[in-house]
């Protein structure tokens, strides 16, 4: 049985699913594009030296604040197109990042579908919407053209804050999409992603064999570590990330459809309280796995640098300060810096739309980062339904970001 497939009876021990390593999410300037050639053809070689050797990659356009960015959008995306044909490579398999309000949405994927073909454009959520930057005006005309385009290979990004499992680390602003998954996190991060498909640990009813749940998640972690081990990434700054922070995304799927085999409603907050429960027992498993990791391995690169005692005089390092950090340690470390992922579209059951479902959405409150590939139709949502449920996103993580606690330190 693969872990696609639905479960008739529970399955007491199923195999861990696929653990591959993420593709590099880029950047580059626009401005620069235009202004110098050496900047163009170096990062034009990167990205067919990437895509030749089957490595995903999404690059976001950057430089588009002012006037004429739509221009230069436009002969930033001509220069790839011509790159891509000397090089006799699909420009589809390149997606594309704006972020959210830089430029008119559909001029935008206008122009992406005739200069670089039927590919992925990403529209990313960060601060740049709600800091000024953009007026209410053009954020109406961003919900708009979002809704008219909800049936294109636009992919909508809106969880800007990759936070992690240790609280001695701070969160991240995520400013990249990360191809393939859509998960949006820092610029070429590097990841390990891991589905658990929860329905292969559920039967007809719903009810998940606990049992075999954790050993999935088990059999997940160690398989990650071990490919982690190996693993060769594309790049200098994301093979550093890969040490410096180890981050693993054990994405779980399948609750809606868990939902919709138990007859939960989603109306109703009883529902909410029961999938979280399911969510944070599959968290508790995954933190614990890596806290007994850290204890076991040289520790998280990250963590270390982290340490205030770095910063002390000699002398005071023997004081208690350096004591209260070795306890703190015991607490919080941990063998990976992110842990759980999830997506907002995994809170529906498959091949459902339903806008009730959206109440799920707090049970994002349980992962340390978001990705957004979605399967699901959105043709028969309303254009006021896409705005709530990206607003109603955003606003669930911005509180969680200011109520977020750091743990004390000396």
């Amino acid at each position: 049985m693969t872990p696609g497939q639905a479960a008739t009876t529970a399955v007491s021990h199923p195999l861990p699913g696929r653990v591959t390593p993420c593709g590099a999410a880029l950047s580059a300037n626009a401005r620069q594009l235009a202004q110098s050639r050496s900047f163009a053809l170096r990062l034009y070689d990167q990205l067919v030296e990437l895509i030749r050797s089957g490595v995903p990659v999404a690059l976001r356009v950057r430089g588009l604040e002012g006037g004429n960015a739509l221009q230069r959008y436009y002969l930033a995306c001509r220069g790839l197109r011509d790159a891509f044909a000397e090089a006799g490579v699909d420009p589809q398999c390149l997606e594309l990042t704006l972020g959210a309000g830089s430029l008119p949405l559909i001029p935008a994927w206008r122009i992406r579908r005739t200069l670089l073909g039927n590919g992925v454009l990403n529209v990313l959520f960060d601060a740049g919407l709600e800091d000024g930057a953009t007026s209410m005006g053009q954020r109406d005309a961003l919900w708009r053209n979002l809704w008219h385009l909800r049936s294109a290979r636009v992919r909508s990004s809106f969880w800007p804050t990759v936070r992690s499992a240790c609280a001695l680390l701070s969160p991240e602003d995520a400013h990249a999409v990360v191809p393939g998954c859509g998960l949006q996190a820092p610029e070429q991060s590097a990841w390990m992603r891991a589905e658990l498909d929860v329905t292969v640990c559920a039967g007809d009813d719903g009810r998940i064999d606990l049992e075999a749940l954790t050993a999935s998640v088990a059999g997940l972690m160690e398989e990650a570590d071990r490919v982690a081990d190996t693993a060769c990434w594309p790049t200098a700054v994301m093979q550093h990330d890969a040490w410096y922070n180890r981050r693993l995304a054990i994405v779980p799927v399948g609750i809606g459809e868990i939902a919709k085999r138990r007859n939960l409603d989603p109306d109703c907050h009883g529902s909410l309280t029961t999938l979280r429960q399911l969510l944070s027992g599959i968290r508790q498993v995954v933190e614990s796995r890596s806290r007994a990791g850290a204890l076991q391995h040289e520790r998280l690169p990250s963590i270390a640098a982290s340490d205030p005692c770095l910063h002390l005089p000699a002398g005071a390092r023997e004081t208690c300060w350096q004591q209260r950090w070795h306890t703190v340690l015991e607490q919080q470390a941990i063998h990976h810096r992110n842990l759980v992922v999830l997506s907002p579209w995994s809170l529906f059951p498959r091949g459902s739309a339903d806008f009730r479902y959206a109440n799920f959405l707090p049970l994002l409150a349980q992962a340390d980062a978001c990705e957004f590939e979605r399967s699901e139709s959105l043709v028969s949502w309303t254009a006021a339904q896409l705005k709530l449920f990206h607003c109603r996103a955003l606003a669930l993580n911005d509180g969680l970001m200011s109520s977020a606690v750091v743990a004390d330190q000396p």
